[in-house]
């Protein structure tokens, strides 16, 4: 459960981000799309490395 939190937690601040690029720009969405999966992928897997980490350090107590 709250995995998926974190998750939509940067899907959330990716759409505000890129929120404004869209109004008006259509032949820019495509370039967009791209640069907004490849840091929704960046992001996706800083958060699952931090998470597997927590879960190590917690384990080595």
């Amino acid at each position: 459960m709250g995995n998926s939190k974190v998750f939509m937690g940067i899907l959330i601040n990716f759409r505000k981000r890129y929120a404004q690029a869209f109004h008006g720009k259509l032949e820019s969405t495509m370039g967009i799309l791209i640069n907004f999966r490849k840091d929704l992928e960046q992001e996706i897997v800083k958060k699952v490395f931090k998470i597997k980490k927590q879960k190590e350090n917690v384990g080595n107590r």
